[in-house]
């Protein structure tokens, strides 16, 4: 046989085996629905929030549709979940990229007419957990991501109690009351009080000033404004709250708020919060 020949007859068999796998990937896979559980909206309150079972199928009855709904979340070969399939009535993904996690918890929510997915992680280290949620609209699936978790088992997606990153002097997190927002994206509830209060377990925590500086002072808690102080090397404060734009109030011994202004600045490899016009590492002795 003729060597160009070979070549070219050799080239369309490997260009028809690429065309073939295209077509093969691009072809849905049924998703299992074999021993589906019933899930009838008419049976359940208004708003709903409720754990769904990994690699199980349900058949959801919602007026007058019926459809199978289902995730199978697989593990990579570092134990972490990296990938889902998911299917909702018409949208169908498979192998779907998400933020890996070593585990993931499903929820679904049915709130004020939206249909969301929740998937929660929480881990010790705030930073390090992901919530992600999906927004199915019609035939259109809306994905987001959001470094918060559950606090506790949900039961009201009305009054969901999270735990959310805010701006803080070392390490902190709040917990607050949250409802699926817009996507299907946490939002906080409205309240009179517009301050971030530092979760319980830093009540503990103590910060030291190895400087003196001058901040603002509050006599009480419910003070909007204080005056300039300048607070002495060795002052000892308490964490207490945060309007998570600018200000990180701190509790002092004497019971009065020291009031310090945070500047978050981009640098590598990791970002310097910058208090006062200061570095908080040079500022707080358990930052050092």
């Amino acid at each position: 046989m003729d060597y160009k020949k070979y070549i070219l007859i050799l080239w369309v068999l490997v260009l028809g085996a690429i065309l073939i796998s295209c077509e093969e990937g691009q072809k849905k896979k049924e998703f299992s629905v074999e021993n589906a559980k019933t899930l009838d909206y008419s049976q359940m309150p208004e708003n709903f929030i409720i754990k769904i079972e990994d690699k199980q199928p349900y058949l959801v009855k919602k007026g007058d549709e019926s459809f199978y709904f289902g995730i199978n979340m697989k593990k990579d070969l570092t134990g972490d979940y990296g990938t889902i399939d998911l299917k909702w009535n018409e949208i169908e993904r498979e192998n779907y990229d998400v933020l890996r996690l070593a585990s993931r918890t499903p929820y679904l929510i049915s709130y004020n007419g939206g249909d969301y997915l929740y998937l929660s992680e929480k881990q010790k280290i705030l930073q390090h957990s992901s919530l992600t949620f999906f927004d199915f609209t019609e035939d259109y699936l809306s994905v987001d991501n959001d470094m918060t978790g559950f606090v506790e088992e949900p039961t009201d997606p009305d009054n969901m109690l999270m735990a959310v990153m805010v701006l803080s002097i070392g390490r902190g997190h709040a917990e607050i009351l949250c409802y699926p927002g817009e996507g299907g994206r946490p939002i906080r509830k409205e309240t009179d009080d517009p301050y971030y209060y530092y979760a319980k377990e830093y009540e503990e925590d103590t910060l030291t000033l190895i400087q003196d500086i001058e901040v603002e002072v509050l006599e009480t808690r419910d003070d909007k404004a204080g005056v300039k102080e300048v607070l002495k090397s060795g002052t000892k404060f308490k964490k207490f709250r945060t309007d998570n734009y600018k200000n990180v109030d701190l509790l002092m011994e004497d019971g009065r708020i020291a009031r310090f202004e945070a500047l978050k600045m981009f640098s590598e490899p990791s970002p310097i919060l910058m208090v006062n016009g200061v570095n908080e590492r040079d500022l707080f002795e358990e930052l050092e």
